[in-house]
């Protein structure tokens, strides 16, 4: 009978946006929709730089919220036994649980005062990339958040890798191989006498 390692015990996680996320990114781009058809049927009426330059900016509103109300629809987080993949933004990112530097939650503040938080998968080597479910912010919140993190984390925790492996029930920690600091040497060239 062949045992059963520890990673083979947790189950393969799927995350997609909320219902309430989607639902939310639809609603400002309707509105900013209708916004974007009202000024132009003003701008249309009467010519006015002000009411051309409303048109304008509630068009890039529209196509901006509408990009990511299309891209969001189809984003996904995959977190399997043997990594960890996800369609983010329209972007497709993959990575083995060997090859994840850190797993953590990084807050971004844009102008306005939002506040968004969302995890960031760094990997031993490349970019670092962000999950786009679960992510959470003031339009589109997910207060689950953290619990879908330590799920994440779990699943990377579980995974096949010589970092963190379960052994006896307890964490082992990653050890970092930390260089000593050694000064670069001048070397001084000295005016032969």
């Amino acid at each position: 009978m062949a045992r059963a390692s520890h990673h083979d015990c947790v189950e393969p996680l799927l995350l997609r946006p909320t219902p309430r996320q989607i639902r939310n990114l639809r609603t400002v781009t309707l509105i900013a929709l209708l916004a974007t058809a009202g000024t132009s049927a003003l701008a249309a009426y009467k010519t006015h730089a002000m009411t051309i330059a409303w048109a304008c900016g509630s068009f890039l509103v529209t196509v901006l919220y509408g990009h990511f109300y299309l891209a969001m629809r189809k984003d996904f987080t995959e977190a399997g036994p043997d990594g960890i993949r996800c369609r983010a933004y329209g972007k497709r990112h993959a990575c083995r649980w060997v090859d994840v530097e850190s797993i953590e939650i990084r807050s971004t503040t844009r102008r306005g005062g939002v506040v968004t938080n969302g995890i960031v998968v760094t990997p031993k080597s490349g970019k670092p990339f962000a999950l786009s479910a679960p992510v959470s912010n003031s339009l589109t919140p997910d207060p689950e958040l953290m619990r879908k993190y330590e799920s994440i984390r779990a699943s990377w925790r579980a995974g096949p890798h010589s970092g963190n492996v379960m052994r006896d029930g307890h964490e082992q920690l990653p050890v970092r191989q930390i260089r000593a600091f050694r000064p670069r040497r001048r070397r001084r060239t000295h005016p032969e006498r």
